[in-house]
């Protein structure tokens, strides 16, 4: 299977079947989500044991975006700001981007309420973020 394959099975594919993978020096532990630009998954470091969320963006990169991209995620990792998700690790598996994030935690906010919610653990939403969810993703009308 060419790289170029192996790229849109992963974006096309269910990113569930990625559990398990390695991803740098990570393994894959769950899918966390989706995004517009890259599924985001709880992985593992495979020496230290501890857990990170990874971003694996939605584009295959040439060579040269490549060095582009990691040039820029080391820029990136230098940075230290309580509001800017502290990046751990970083790299390209099979042409897709991938950075680790110490951000353990979802937060979802709206203008009256801010969850957060500790993805490390293992159990189901509070009820408290699944009936503010359903609130705002259900069509209007039906809420």
């Amino acid at each position: 299977m060419t790289e170029m394959n192996k790229f849109e099975t992963m974006i096309n594919g269910k990113p569930e079947e990625r559990v398990g993978d390695l991803v740098g020096n990570y393994r894959i532990i769950r899918w966390l989500g989706r995004g517009a630009f890259a599924d985001v998954y709880l992985g593992e470091h495979i020496y230290l044991k501890i857990q990170s969320a990874i971003k694996m963006l939605h584009v295959h990169l040439s060579e040269k975006a490549q060095k582009v991209f990691l040039n820029e995620a080391c820029t990136i990792a230098r940075l230290d700001h309580p509001n800017i998700v502290r990046i751990l690790d970083y790299g390209v598996e099979n042409g897709t981007p991938f950075l680790v994030m110490a951000e353990q935690y979802l937060i979802l906010c709206s203008n009256e309420h801010i969850f957060r919610f500790d993805i490390t653990v293992n159990q189901p939403l509070p009820m408290g973020i699944v009936k503010w969810l359903r609130h705002w993703t259900m069509p209007m009308g039906k809420g």
